[in-house]
């Protein structure tokens, strides 16, 4: 089961971070949305939990479809 508590380990200028899922997705999100002039939404750290949350339930639909 995918949840938005899972956590992921990172290395970053030499000190390790511990984000949620859900906090990393969000980041690759945000990112995209600054990168490609997609503002389109008043908030861009909201949109990009949006995103990251529809990715987890699509993640969590795709694995229960598979057992």
């Amino acid at each position: 089961m995918i949840t938005k508590k899972q956590t992921i380990t990172a290395q970053v200028n030499g000190s390790k971070s511990v984000l949620t899922k859900r906090e990393q997705f969000a980041g690759m999100a945000m990112q995209s949305l600054i990168v490609t002039g997609n503002l389109f939404f008043t908030s861009v750290g909201t949109t990009a939990v949006d995103y990251a949350d529809g990715l987890l339930e699509a993640l969590e639909e795709g694995k229960e479809a598979k057992d």
